[in-house]
């Protein structure tokens, strides 16, 4: 493929066209009259799925062969992963209850638990719940958690989705309605390998907070979500939110 391109270059490339080559590009690219801003409008897509944020580990196929930095944070938007750094401020808004099953064709979700009489689940959200125990299941459960990320100026969510992160879960809870501070944190199990996990801090930085009727918007839709049944995400979800987060 190369050489065929080698060869276009030699035989229809002008002078131009082959000196724009050789600083990155093959032509001179012209300005639009439109900013960054008007491109990420219109390249939203019909999703009706907030972004999610999730700390990027070994397990990922994203890290181990693309080459996603390790145990940064990412914030995903269906096929793009906007790489945020090893730690992140957020304001943690509301949360919801989450089963995630996406062991088969399509990823199934469900977000009411339907407490029985002796306060436990039924339902969907029970069966996901049990298989959360087997290995290799592909299924999670947990508090997720609505963000909003003012260094990527975006919404999303974080899925508290494995055995580490529900332990750590409380600690997102008490933070509602203030900024916190999501980094890496080392776990050493005495039997185990180690492996890297989400841990929650008080945030020091100052920063602005979206728009009240923005906010209001945004935290109703997600307090709402559509019923049980087919989800947003991906199965990478299941590599990078299972026990290596």
């Amino acid at each position: 493929m190369k050489n065929r391109f080698k060869i276009f270059l030699s035989t229809f490339a002008g002078k131009e066209l082959a000196e724009t080559g050789k600083s990155g590009t093959l032509i001179d690219v012209p300005q639009s009259k439109h900013d960054a801003s008007a491109m990420a409008a219109i390249s939203k897509g019909d999703s009706k799925f907030l972004p999610r944020l999730q700390l990027m580990t070994m397990r990922s196929t994203k890290v181990s062969v693309d080459g996603f930095p390790a145990n940064h944070f990412a914030v995903v938007e269906g096929q793009t992963m906007q790489d945020i750094g090893e730690s992140v401020d957020v304001l943690l808004i509301a949360w919801r209850p989450k089963a995630l099953d996406t062991k088969g064709d399509d990823i199934i979700t469900s977000y009411d638990p339907k407490f029985d009489a002796d306060n436990k689940p039924t339902g969907i959200f029970k069966e996901i719940q049990d298989k959360a125990g087997i290995r290799d299941s592909g299924c999670m459960f947990g508090p997720e958690y609505l963000v909003y990320i003012p260094s990527a100026q975006k919404y999303a969510t974080f899925f508290c989705g494995s055995i580490t992160l529900r332990y750590e879960a409380p600690a997102f809870t008490t933070r509602l309605g203030n900024a916190a501070t999501l980094r890496a944190n080392l776990i050493k199990p005495k039997k185990s390998d180690p492996y890297f996990s989400t841990k929650v801090y008080d945030c020091t930085t100052v920063f602005d907070i979206p728009a009240g009727d923005e906010l209001k918007k945004v935290t109703a839709e997600f307090l709402d979500p559509k019923e049980d049944g087919p989800e947003g995400a991906t199965k990478e979800e299941t590599a990078s939110t299972g026990r290596a987060q």
